[in-house]
């Protein structure tokens, strides 16, 4: 499905829960009955960026967000972002780059649900540049009460509407930078639009947490950026160093640093995040022993129908089980010790640019 189609894709809005029976709704929160792990939000994306003189660039495709864990009233979430089919990419979605992760209030993820109690008790508040309106929002050939936050300032502007039932997000968009002026001005646009929920079934979801994820302190990858073109390049080194900075019951948070090392080239500056893996998702730092034993080569363990990635075992050993997520435009690999379920490599290629990023474990202290 290409983007310019999407708009008639999300009239599965989530008002309409009890009548799509693929999503559950009996998740550890009460308030949020339809947030549990393994969950899928998919949304559209476009962003747009103009500078002083009228010139700009933009983008668009779709916004995935994957509920990895729950913990009490901790959620962690993997958001990880597509453009829209194109020839460059075989007409497929492409993935871009790595997923980024996070730790958000299980009640309250900002730009993606929120308790609805919460919600109805919001009140516009001028000197906080605060307005809430309650609306009647389309989705697709009806309408769905909703409510609208928006926050007005001098040089950002921030939409979001919810869904007034359920508490999910259903449209937003940010704006930054504010009136174009100076030299260096310029102004961000981002915004984007519920399509669809859906749920994965993750072989590992239910399984206790390897026990060397207990007591690791560091894991260290090492690795290389090729291009794969007409004119391969001699590849170029690169680096992944994580550390443990915090785990709890099904989730690991790690300090994120990679380095990378072109040909000829000066070295950037180290690119550092905070990541958090739970056990509901593919392509995580660990996946389940028992479950990786019960998998067979060539299994289909899940197929987005929006991005068209399929994931599936395309190799495995006594030693290893490999677990490849990809489609025509680009793909991820994750290779795992099938004694420890630790994330032995990574491989993601980029349809587009053609470049192939891989890196191996190493060590871990």
């Amino acid at each position: 499905m290409r983007f310019c189609d999407l708009k008639k894709g999300w009239v599965i809005v989530l008002s309409m829960l009890a009548s799509a029976p693929a999503v559950r709704a009996d998740g550890p929160i009460p308030q949020l009955p339809w947030v549990h792990e393994g969950l899928v939000l998919t949304y559209t994306w476009t962003a747009a960026q103009e500078d002083r003189w009228g010139h700009g660039t933009s983008g668009s495709g779709y916004t995935q967000v994957t509920i990895t864990c729950i913990d009490g009233g901790k959620a962690i979430i993997s958001v990880a972002g597509y453009s829209a089919p194109s020839p460059l990419s075989n007409n497929a979605c492409t993935l871009l780059g790595g997923a980024t992760t996070a730790a958000v209030d299980a009640t309250a993820a900002g730009d993606y649900w929120i308790d609805p109690a919460k919600l109805a008790a919001m009140k516009s508040d001028t000197g906080q540049n605060l307005a809430v309106t309650s609306l009647a929002y389309p989705a697709g050939d009806h309408t769905t009460p909703a409510i609208e936050v928006q926050i007005k300032g001098p040089a950002q502007f921030a939409d979001h509407v919810y869904d007034a039932k359920t508490g999910v997000c259903l449209h937003f968009e940010t704006t930054s930078g504010g009136v174009i002026t100076g030299w260096n001005s310029s102004m961000t646009d981002n915004k984007g639009d519920f399509v669809s929920m859906r749920d994965m079934n993750i072989p590992w979801s239910h399984e206790a947490m390897p026990d060397w994820t207990g007591t690791v302190k560091a894991l260290h990858y090492r690795g290389s950026i090729v291009m794969q073109g007409s004119l391969p390049t001699p590849p170029n080194t690169l680096t992944v160093d994580l550390t443990t900075t915090g785990r709890g019951n099904g989730w690991m948070a790690m300090n994120f640093v990679s380095t990378t090392q072109y040909m000829g080239a000066p070295s950037p500056p180290p690119a550092q995040a905070a990541m958090y893996y739970g056990r509901s998702q593919f392509a995580g730092l660990w996946a389940g022993p028992a479950a990786l034993a019960g998998l067979q080569q060539g299994q289909v363990l899940d197929v987005d129908p929006v991005t068209g990635m399929k994931t599936s075992v395309t190799n495995m050993d006594n030693n290893s089980v490999e677990i490849d997520s990809g489609n025509a435009g680009g793909e991820l690999d994750s290779n795992y010790d099938r004694n420890t379920g630790m994330l032995l490599s990574s491989s993601y290629f980029n349809g587009i640019s053609r470049q192939r990023w891989t890196v191996q474990y190493q060590s871990k202290e």
